[in-house]
Formats: structure tokens, sequence, C-alpha cells
């Protein structure tokens, strides 16, 4: 028989039971710790958020280009096929652990370079290519995301950073037949083992960098820049349109004590059959009826 739990999880906003006596955390913050590096961070944050910081590190990194020796780092260490994934910081990774994630980690790059993963859809600047600046952006928008708002528990900012860098393509999946008969395409959930390794490998390459360059984009962002000097468009030739036709003012003709003379006069209907209409005005100079005479 199973020992009664008392425990409640220690998140200051949270007070369910945990997972068992052992767990300081319920099952919702202890997944959030696992996948996303703290229990506060209850969700992933979408591409919507981070792409108006992407746009500020893309026009930071043409003005300062990143240095050739840390592109070939990150494409030597992290998305190259001669990547191994070691790391050197190994508190909490048994070697079986650490040696199988590494294998799955290994799986899932080589799903990121083929070719065929390529997002059809591409709605992001900058996403068309898959070098290694076009990744550098990315993650440089990540850190000068997380260093606005002080992502200091846990670790975050660096899982943050891993997972963007997969969803730069497609994850792998698999198609499932629901109960509509429709087949669906299903992604993959990526472990958050895997992203815990990917995150640890890049902090150890290339996190001097990526710090110390987000903390110089948030400053760059901040001084006010000129704005940019538009040329004078030039003014589209439009052709002349024909004048508009004007009304023809008829001779006034008296019928039955009708409007003033200055409205036109209107033109009585061709005969038909012997029979004439004639216009019947009111006060205002409207007509208000016809009369038929015949001819």
């Amino acid at each position: 028989m199973r020992p009664p739990n008392d425990r409640h999880c220690e998140h200051p906003p949270c007070g369910l039971p945990t997972i068992g006596p052992r767990h300081s955390l319920c099952r919702k913050h202890e997944a959030a710790r696992e996948r996303r590096g703290h229990p506060a961070v209850t969700r992933s944050l979408s591409w919507r958020v981070l792409e108006p910081t992407h746009g500020v590190a893309r026009a930071y990194l043409k003005q300062h280009p990143v240095p050739p020796e840390v592109l070939q780092k990150l494409e030597r260490d992290v998305l190259g096929p001669t990547a191994d994934y070691s790391i050197n910081y190994r508190d909490g990774w048994s070697p079986t652990r650490l040696r199988k994630n590494r294998l799955k980690l290994a799986g899932f790059m080589e799903h990121w370079r083929n070719p065929a993963s390529a997002k059809r859809r591409i709605g992001h600047r900058g996403w068309r290519k898959y070098d290694p600046q076009s990744v550098m952006a990315v993650l440089l928008a990540a850190t000068v995301y997380a260093e606005e708002r002080d992502w200091r528990q846990g670790q975050a900012a660096e899982m943050f950073r891993a997972l963007h860098l997969l969803k730069m393509k497609r994850l792998p999946g698999y198609t499932s037949f629901p109960r509509s008969g429709k087949a669906r395409r299903q992604t993959v959930i990526v472990p958050g083992l895997i992203r815990r390794l990917l995150a640890q490998v890049i902090n150890e390459r290339l996190g001097v960098y990526l710090l110390t360059t987000a903390r110089e984009v948030i400053a760059w962002g901040k001084v006010p820049r000129p704005a940019k000097k538009r040329r004078p468009q030039k003014k589209a030739m439009v052709a002349a349109s024909p004048p508009a036709p004007q009304p023809t003012v008829m001779p006034w003709v008296q019928y039955n004590n009708g409007p003033d003379p200055r409205v036109f006069a209107v033109q009585p209907e061709p005969i038909r059959r012997g029979i004439i209409k004639t216009p019947i005005y009111n006060e205002r100079g409207q007509v208000v009826a016809w009369r038929k005479v015949r001819a």
C-alpha cells in the first residue's frame, strides 16, 4: 500500500499535491520545468512574439557581422554532421542517459539538415535560408528576448533558444487517422531531455558570444537613429478624361401652369399608337403625373 502524499507543489501560485512524496512540484509544473526550463513557463512562446526582436537582431548583424570563427563553431558543433553533442558539465546526467539522448539528438538534427524538412510556407523573413548566419540571427533574437525580461531562474532562456532552433524547420511527425477518417499529420513532441541537451551544447559553445552580443543589441536598439531618406516618388501621368456632357437647355414650354422656367423641360415621349404623354408638375417643379392625350 502506497503511503499518503501530504506534500504540495512548492511553486508559489500553486497548491496542488505533488506527483509523489519525493517530488517537490505538481505534474503541471514538473512538466514545465522538464520541457521549458522553469516551472513558471507553462507554455511555449510562439514565433509571433519573437518576430519583432528578430528584425532588430538581423539589422544589427548587417552592420556588425558574426565573426567567421563563431560561424565555424556553430556549423561544426551544432548544425553539421560531425557534431557529437558532447558536454563538459555533466551534473544531473548519468552516462547511460547522456549516451541515449546524444543519439536521439543526432537523429533530430539529421532530420533538420534534410532539405525535405524545410517549411513550405515561410511567413517569417530571413528563414528562406538555413545557413549559419540565419541560424545565428534566430539564436541572437531569442537571447535578446530573454535578456530584456531577465530570465535568470532555471534554464528557460537556454531551452527557449534550442526550441526555436528546432522549429526553424518541420519537426518529424507521423500520419494519424482519427474518427473522422481524414489523414492528419501529427508532429512529434521534442522530449525535454533532448531540449535540455541541445540547450547546454549551444550554451557551452556559443553562450559567451550570444550573451555579450545580446546586451550590445539592447543598447544599440535604444540609440535613436535618423530616419532613412526616401526617394521622391514620381507623379504618375494620368490621361485627361473627356469633359462631362452638359445637359441641353431646351426652350421652355408651358404645361398646365408648370414650374419655374429655369427648370429644364421634360421631353414628351414619342407617339405610340396615337397617344402622347405630357407631364403634370406641382408647385416645386416636380413631375407628379403624366397625362395621356390622343394625337
